[in-house]
């Protein structure tokens, strides 16, 4: 008794920690393209930080096919369908197909000079992003999100904090980048392959047979992936066909408040799918169905309470914070803040059909959306402005989440235990 009750108190103790250190490595995470945009922008001036911008938010966009879905899939694979060995291997594969994309990519948009050359290194500090990712998921494999996390936090951080001083000391932005990218590749050895080495040996597997069912059965995540990032940008891409930049930049303003509920979404749920996959695998439907309906109640509260705050404190705030007036825009504040409760409620179904692989019926949900939100979206904001866009943002996430909601329903009427023949892959 006196070992179980040691037990349960050293498992609270990690579950606390992991809650923190993902907590501070997400909001680390998320605040980095602010920070790093901040300081270019007071240091080099407006136009290089329009360089910096395209150059971020492009590479980030085509680190999708570098994850290819895969982290959760991996996390939550905890009877080994798949060995280690064939993730790593299987990530050094998605790998180079970003950074093919991306040499692609820089030639049809005919980047060229100080653009092109941001642009690569900032493309290789997410392909280093992307290769330390697959060692945090198999730290999190073996319960030490704590662990994954604290690589995170500590690699984001050396390389806003190397970027940051490198533009203090007058570097140009191409030198601050290339510090930026040896930064990224120092955090890969420093502070997730050399930790991971400590669960797993890090080796490739040359069983190309296992690599690729790994891949096929992570392509529904990837459509999927690539699919959100055509829904969470559509209204900016519809706002730059058919607005102006300043229609744009009060767009941007008041879709801040929707990223801090995702944010708060990522702090609770990440930390519970390997409670979710144990339940899973344990056949414990009871415990599995009541764990997602209070995440669901959970997010459904903290949603009323930000846009209660928002109703009162929003515009003020937001006002002073860039001093923009954008007090005529509080409806469509509002609609966004509703739109960011039902984004959070997308990434926890998600997450959840993952536990459960059905991946093909996210991949369904994600595609139906994504093909109503293309042919909607320039209607909406041509005739709609801001309000168009706003409502195009509420609209593509509240109908998502219906969907994935009535996919969720259909998989728990069919929950069951894997079989023994499902949970092992030889060695290769």
């Amino acid at each position: 008794m006196k070992t179980e009750g040691y037990k349960s108190t050293e498992e609270s103790a990690q579950i606390r920690r992991a809650f923190f250190w993902n907590m501070l490595s997400t909001v680390t995470y998320a605040s980095m393209s602010f920070l790093m945009l901040l300081a270019v922008v007071r240091i080099c001036g407006t136009e290089r930080g329009g360089v910096f911008s395209i150059a971020f938010s492009t590479s980030q966009m085509l680190q999708t096919a570098a994850f290819f879905g895969m982290r959760n899939f991996q996390a939550t694979d905890i009877n080994r369908r798949f060995l280690f060995s064939h993730y790593n291997s299987s990530r050094l594969i998605t790998s180079l197909l970003m950074a093919a994309c991306c040499l692609l990519y820089a030639f049809f948009m005919r980047f060229e000079g100080e653009k092109l050359a941001v642009f690569l290194l900032f493309c290789g500090v997410k392909l280093c992003e992307a290769l330390a990712d697959v060692l945090e998921g198999m730290m999190q494999q073996h319960n030490r999100l704590d662990r994954a996390s604290q690589a995170l936090f500590l690699r984001t951080l050396l390389i806003i904090a190397v970027f940051i001083a490198a533009l203090l000391a007058g570097l140009p932005l191409a030198a601050a980048s290339l510090f930026s990218l040896l930064a990224a590749a120092a955090g890969l050895l420093l502070f997730s392959f050399l930790p991971a080495r400590k669960y797993e040996p890090v080796s490739l597997s040359p069983d190309i047979r296992a690599v690729s069912r790994l891949l096929l059965e992570c392509l529904p995540l990837f459509a999927a992936a690539a699919s959100w990032a055509y829904l969470t940008n559509a209204p900016k891409i519809a706002i730059d066909l058919n607005m102006n930049d300043q229609a744009q930049a009060e767009f941007a303003i008041i879709f801040m408040p929707a990223m801090l509920i995702n944010m708060f979404s990522g702090f609770v749920f990440r930390p519970l799918l390997n409670t979710m996959a144990v339940c899973f695998v344990s056949g414990d439907k009871k415990r599995f169905s009541g764990l997602i309906r209070r995440l669901v109640w959970m997010d459904t509260g903290v949603t009323l309470l930000a846009l209660a705050g928002t109703w009162l404190l929003g515009i003020p705030i937001l006002n002073w914070v860039y001093g923009v007036d954008i007090s005529h825009l509080k409806g469509e504040l509002l609609l966004i803040i509703l739109g960011g409760g039902g984004c959070a409620l997308v990434n926890l179904l998600c997450q959840t059909l993952t536990v459960i692989r059905q991946q093909v019926r996210i991949l369904s949900g994600y595609l139906l959306t994504t093909a109503l939100t293309l042919a909607a979206s320039n209607l909406l904001v041509k005739n709609e402005g801001i309000w168009g866009a706003a409502l195009l943002y509420f609209l593509s996430m509240a109908l998502l989440a219906l969907i994935l909601l009535i996919l969720y329903a259909g998989s728990m009427k069919k929950f069951y235990t894997p079989s023994q023949n499902e949970t092992e892959v030889k060695n290769g």
